[in-house]
């Protein structure tokens, strides 16, 4: 999504935030614990292409906002 926004100057929010069954795209997240960060150009999420996310257990709240 990032590069189609770069190249039709569009904002899409590009973030998605997955916890459980329930998925949220956004435009910022505020994690309120623990998290870590990983990027596996290599070895992508193998539900989606991502191969840059973060990752937050599962009682960890996580604030979205669409106009962040």
């Amino acid at each position: 999504q990032l590069d189609s926004d770069r190249k039709h100057k569009t904002n899409s929010p590009v973030i998605i935030v997955r916890q459980g069954s329930r998925t949220t795209h956004c435009r910022s997240a505020i994690i309120a614990g623990p998290s870590r960060i990983l990027y596996q150009p290599d070895n992508p999420l193998p539900s989606c292409p991502a191969r840059l996310w973060i990752e937050v257990e599962p009682h960890v709240l996580v604030k979205t906002d669409l106009f962040g």
